[in-house]
């Protein structure tokens, strides 16, 4: 069944148009980790509440026009990035020892999987300062580069490091899962002096996913690059915040399940010096200005300019930070 795509004229809770990523995938499966996309929908009718002023230059509350927007279809629709990276393991077939290598080591090497197993398997669940020093000590031949001084606590979950680069001085907390299974290599990269704090996920799928240097990334966040993701240097993320996913659309052949309803998936930036607080969620398509802040529990599904400050769902504009001369209007 060949895939075919609609173009959208108009998106209700509009995404960065810039970043909106067309890509086909094939028909997914449920995958074993973490799945899919929060619990957010687009429609095609407007927004009651939506301010009808004229937004902006650079607001956050000016439409964006296009998207691309897949047919319900298999064949044509975008996954999410654990269904997609879970599919991509079994398209080279085998046994289950194959398929547990493509998944969690990323080649078919004995030699490599008995490392695997002895180092993070059974290394991984060391309790105490002696697994910090062994996970210090040996889980850098792990990586395709790590930088000196990175700890692992214990429980910490890596599938396909050998595409990960990690700077220097890294913290990650217990129970955190560090997932490369389909970016390139390379595509999985964190920088210097970054703190990834209890019960993580972070997925690097199609799109490439990189966080800067002194990234701050709160217990229990989710950070999925399905199309992309980027965090600047020195952006904070409180607990339990989730980044990126996918959207579904909700207005399409009832006969259809959301599964297989057209889908759309853009990069994520989320600029330096941000503030996220605790429980906001990030559409995929957005952008986030430098130095932005956005209040606990927002849900930011459109872009924010610099050094605003938003909160609500959705979000919107509240005020810039002290010294910041807001945007003019758009003529």
């Amino acid at each position: 069944m060949s895939s075919r795509k609609i173009e959208q004229a108009e998106l209700v809770e509009p995404l960065n148009d810039r970043s909106i990523a067309s890509r086909a995938e094939p028909p997914a499966k449920p995958s074993d980790g973490p799945t899919g996309g929060p619990a957010v929908i687009s429609t095609n009718e407007p927004d009651a509440g939506a301010d009808t002023a004229p937004a902006s230059a650079n607001c956050m509350n000016e439409p964006k026009p296009v998207g691309t927007y897949y047919t319900n279809e298999p064949e044509g629709r975008p996954d999410s990035a654990m269904l997609t990276s879970t599919l991509s393991t079994r398209m080279d077939g085998g046994g289950a020892i194959g398929l547990y290598q493509d998944m969690m080591v990323g080649r078919r090497s004995w030699l490599k999987l008995i490392q695997h197993e002895l180092l993070v398997s059974l290394g991984g669940a060391l309790p105490g300062a002696v697994g910090l020093a062994f996970r210090k000590i040996f889980w850098k031949s792990l990586f395709a580069q790590c930088g000196g001084s990175a700890v692992f606590g214990r429980g910490v979950v890596l599938r396909q490091p050998l595409k990960m680069k990690l700077g220097a001085r890294l913290l990650v907390d217990d129970d955190t899962l560090l997932d490369a299974k389909v970016a390139p290599v390379g595509g999985f990269e964190i920088g210097d002096d970054v703190l990834i704090s209890r019960g993580c996920t972070i997925v690097a799928a199609e799109g490439p996913l990189r966080l800067g240097n002194h990234v701050n990334i709160g217990n229990g966040c989710t950070l999925m690059a399905g199309s992309g993701l980027e965090i600047g240097d020195d952006t904070l993320l409180a607990a339990h915040c989730y980044v990126g996913g996918g959207t579904y659309q909700v207005d399409g052949d009832l006969n259809v399940p959301m599964r297989l309803q057209p889908g759309l998936a853009g990069k994520v930036v989320i600029g330096p010096g941000c503030w996220l607080g605790a429980g906001v969620t990030v559409i995929s398509g957005v952008t986030i200005g430098r130095g932005a802040v956005v209040a606990a529990g927002a849900l930011v599904n459109r872009d924010v300019p610099d050094y605003a400050i938003v909160a609500g769902v959705p979000a919107k504009v509240r005020r810039f930070r002290k010294g910041v001369t807001p945007p003019a209007p758009a003529a």
